[in-house]
């Protein structure tokens, strides 16, 4: 036995592999000399060998787009380096400079994989060895965001403060109300954060990805948890117990203002704002068939091409996986195979290089898809939109847990026939918003793409009666300006504008129809014990826009709210006929009869939110909200004072007389309208505030008649060109 071999035998990596195996790599090892601050392996290139140290010291660094390398350890005698990328299959993920003078012998790669395919229980132990390194190669990258720059030792000194964590995915990290027991911080994987919403259902309010901490705001103000934190995916973490965080910042003064910004931007999320878009982290999609048939690979390059938009993107299925890791049936190693740690270094790596990593999962339940549900950050349940679900098609066990936060359902279609019977999908699989796409409308898959990359638009529309005709002059400004608009959603006369827009209606058959719509007179005069007018007319104005259609079916994502006086809550209606979503939601009191669902008795949504940028924003996520107002902040300035009392009488008679001085006094309708006005208006500001809406419009269109349908192109047209201006040089970022 050579003395390289002998050497080589000594060290934890190769020590007790049997003699023969051993003696089968002596042919290949040759000694190799590295001169100091001569690089050995360069960060970003195909690995060819590993090296084993046997004399001198080199140090290992990560190169950064932005700042100084990061330097993540030294490696002297008995190390080896570079077996990363032999068993993973990836690239060089560091770079190796020589400090010294440096001996090292060298086994190719070829070699190396011929010994593993020869002892499964060498790959499960240089599997862990390197799943370790490569944690610990993250956790060097990741702590500089709360530390700054580090040097070797400061890096070693943080290692034997921390507690690594690993958490499966759906599992819980921390529990709402319960005391903390330290901080924490993301290696790999992604956290989401939840509180209970008003409705009782669980609200996600924001997610923690690789390099940001959780657990910082209990610790500072000796509170309780303010949310429920769990694993989206599996998840690797670092905790930092109380007291030594607490001794970590006596020594690094600047972590306290990290984490005053952190806990000011946590409480903003606390209050609906979404978590911040991170740019730079992956995200893993994973796709599954929810049915036979399903197009799903061409479905995947579809769009991927279009969330290249956003960032290098891969798909993976378990052949193409199969190929790029030279390795038949390695997609389809079960989670007891010694081989399983070499398919999760590889796909972490992967997350490395590209922004989206798209996984295909098999047609029927697998090894390769339990292993894609463990890495996705958000699922698409992909079925055929002109078939009924199948509930055989996926195993209930991709699907376990409550959580849908990250679940969508996307149903295909081949042509422009109006989707139906969505309801039987979503009564089939809990997500948490569905979206159609049809496979010869380029532009439905950039909607799709914008949704998973967070980058989606959503237009939220106010009530005002015939006011609301602005939001049509409004949608053509956006459409001009090239700003797409990917979910709608609106109040009152909003909603039913929204609806339009979400049937396809352009906004030129928005003008044409609305004019047909609301040319006969909808004020049907009825005994005014509950209302002022029967509200058969308006009735039949909404059945005639849109039929038997459906909310689910509408080819946009569309809500609209109403206000349910029964349970003294807001209604948000995602289901059911568009016309009574929209009756619901336009149902002024006072002047219509309230709107029965369910037996709740609900009324105009101007009540409780007439301007919904708020639950725009929790279904746009991270993307851009634009909202539109046409309810005055100010109004009825110019009414005379008539005393303590007024007789309508005397207004009706002096109404009549040509000789009397009109009195301008508003009517029933817009005193009601106005009085359902105010609460929105209120809380828009506090809404504005927290800066919900990235775009908030209001068209200068007070001077209208609320019930001056007449007047829907003049109305429009005046939004239009103000909303030319506003966004002349003001490009969104969509």
């Amino acid at each position: 036995m050579s003395s390289l071999l002998v050497y080589l035998a000594k060290t934890e990596l190769f020590s007790g592999l049997e003699q023969a195996h051993l003696q089968s790599l002596e042919p290949h090892l040759s000694l190799v000399v590295c001169w100091p601050d001569e690089r050995l392996i360069r960060q970003g290139e195909a690995g060819d060998a590993l090296y084993l140290v046997v004399k001198g010291r080199l140090q290992a660094t990560i190169s950064q787009e932005e700042g100084p390398d990061l330097i993540v350890g030294t490696i002297g005698p008995g190390d080896v380096v570079g077996e990363m990328e032999l068993v993973s299959g990836g690239k060089r993920t560091a770079n190796v400079d020589a400090l010294t003078e440096a001996r090292l012998i060298r086994l190719p790669v070829t070699a190396f994989t011929a010994l593993l395919q020869q002892d499964a229980r060498l790959v499960e132990h240089i599997g862990r060895t390197i799943l370790q390194r490569w944690h610990r190669n993250r956790l060097a990258a990741v702590l500089p965001n709360l530390f700054g720059p580090l040097a070797l030792e400061e890096l070693a000194d943080l290692e034997a403060k921390l507690e690594w964590v690993h958490l499966s995915g759906g599992e819980t990290l921390l529990e709402r109300g319960v005391p903390g027991d330290g901080v924490y911080v993301v290696i790999s994987g992604r956290l989401q954060a939840a509180v209970a919403g008003p409705d009782g259902h669980e609200q996600v309010v924001g997610e923690v990805v690789a390099g940001e901490s959780v657990g910082e705001m209990a610790f500072l103000t000796g509170t309780p948890t303010g949310a429920h934190v769990y694993a989206v995916r599996d998840t690797t973490l670092v905790k930092f117990s109380t007291a030594n965080f607490r001794q970590l910042l006596e020594q690094h003064p600047q972590l306290m203002r990290y984490l005053a910004q952190l806990v000011i931007k946590r409480l903003q999320t606390m209050q609906m704002r979404t978590g911040q878009r991170s740019e730079h982290m992956a995200l893993a999609i994973v796709l599954l068939p929810a049915g036979h048939g399903v197009p799903l690979v061409d479905f995947a390059q579809r769009l991927a091409d279009a969330l290249s938009t956003f960032g290098p993107t891969l798909v993976l299925d378990s052949d193409s996986f199969d190929r790029l890791l030279d390795s038949p049936g390695a997609a389809q190693t079960s989670e007891d195979d010694p081989g399983r740690v070499r398919l999760v270094v590889w796909l972490n790596e992967q997350e490395c290089y590209y922004r989206f990593v798209v996984y295909v999962a098999d047609p029927a339940y697998s090894p390769w898809s339990r292993r894609c549900i463990r890495q996705a950050d958000r699922i698409l349940i992909v079925g055929q939109g002109d078939r009924p679900p199948d509930l055989r098609a996926i195993d209930p066990a991709l699907l376990s847990g409550k959580r849908t936060s990250r679940r969508r359902l996307v149903l295909l279609h081949n042509g422009d026939r109006p989707p139906r019977a969505t309801g039987q999908w979503l009564d089939a699989y809990a997500v948490m918003m569905h979206h159609h796409v049809r496979w010869t409308e380029p532009g439905d898959f950039a909607r799709l793409a914008r949704f998973v990359a967070g980058r989606a638009v959503g237009l939220a529309l106010s009530g005002g009666g015939a006011r609301g005709f602005a939001h049509i002059g409004i949608i053509r400004a956006l459409e001009e300006a090239g700003i797409p608009i990917d979910i709608v959603g609106g109040t009152s006369m909003g909603s039913i504008i929204a609806a339009e827009y979400a049937a396809g209606w352009s906004w030129a058959r928005m003008l044409e129809r609305n004019q047909v719509l609301f040319k006969t007179r909808v004020l049907d005069y009825t005994l005014p014990l509950v209302s002022l007018i029967a509200g058969r007319r308006f009735a039949c104005l909404l059945k005639a826009a849109f039929g038997e259609l459906r909310i689910e079916d509408l080819w946009l994502p569309y809500f609209c709210v109403s206000t349910n006086l029964t349970q003294a809550t807001m209604m948000v209606h995602r289901r059911g006929l568009v016309r009574h979503g929209t009756r619901a939601s336009g149902g002024l009191p006072g002047l219509l009869p309230p709107f029965i669902h369910d037996g709740d008795v609900l009324i105009d949504g101007a009540w409780v939110n007439n301007l919904p940028m708020d639950i725009m924003r929790q279904l746009c996520g991270q993307g851009t909200v634009i909202a539109v107002d046409v309810s005055p902040p100010i109004d009825m300035a110019e009414i005379p004072e008539y005393g303590e009392s007024l007789s309508g009488w005397r207004v009706f008679w002096q109404t009549l007389n040509p000789f009397a001085p009109p009195l301008q006094l508003p009517n029933i309708v817009e005193l009601t309208q106005r009085a359902a006005e105010i609460g929105g208006i209120y809380g828009h500001k506090k809404l504005l505030d927290l800066e919900l809406a990235d775009l908030y419009l209001r068209p200068p269109v007070e001077h209208y008649d609320l019930l001056g349908f007449d007047l829907l192109d003049e109305i429009a047209g005046l939004a239009y060109e103000y909303a030319r201006q506003q966004l002349a040089g003001r490009p969104l970022d969509s």
